[in-house]
């Protein structure tokens, strides 16, 4: 209300200033609201954009996803290339057996020509959870898990994390809680050995 006069911010850096919003709701909100060319990586978007590009999704960092996005966005509909997206990876770009055979983008995807990420987790009889669908194998999983801590945590209290989270280690969690706080959900201190983390403060 002081620094705009009471307009809302109609551009990507105006929306990151915000009290709450992070780099994927700014993004969302520039391009659906305001038709701004710019790439919002939720992640469906993130999932679809590393199979596509990379044939893995943890293959490309944060910036060169982000910069990809910005990149191969329709600089004319904005709106439907983001919603198109999303609805590719929660629809056919699934995380569990994809539909690779349906999806539009199958021609140019370097997983869909059989560049497949190793695993790197096994689960009972030496099965992959994220290829049997095990929900507590996901990132989604995890980032609940996170904040479920931290909503328990009582006051302004910092909340260290040191520990694996479910079948998730020490690494995992600390880039789950790098993602959160990119995102705006929680405030990061990694300063010291273990990262800690506590809701934002309003």
């Amino acid at each position: 209300m002081t620094e705009l006069g009471g307009a809302f911010p109609r551009d990507v850096a105006g929306l990151e200033r915000l009290p709450g919003i992070g780099p994927y709701t700014a993004r969302a909100v520039a391009s659906i609201a305001y038709r701004i060319p710019t790439g919002a990586v939720d992640t469906n978007v993130r999932r679809v954009l590393g199979r596509v590009l990379a044939g893995d999704p943890a293959a490309l960092g944060p910036a060169r996803l982000q910069a990809a996005a910005d990149r191969i966005v329709d600089p004319q509909r904005p709106d439907d290339w983001t919603h198109a997206l999303m609805d590719i990876g929660s629809t056919l770009c699934r995380p569990a057996r994809p539909l690779c055979a349906e999806c539009p983008v199958q021609a140019f995807c370097r997983y869909a020509a059989g560049e497949r990420p190793r695993s790197t987790r096994t689960g009972s009889r030496g099965k992959s959870p994220t290829a049997t669908g095990d929900f507590r194998a996901t990132t989604r999983w995890l980032r609940g898990r996170i904040l479920d801590q931290l909503r328990a945590a009582t006051g302004d209290d910092w909340l260290t994390f040191e520990a694996a989270i479910g079948d998730h280690p020490p690494a995992d969690v600390a880039a789950s809680l790098r993602a959160l706080a990119r995102d705006g959900l929680l405030e990061l201190d990694e300063r010291d050995a273990n990262p800690r983390a506590r809701l934002p403060i309003a």
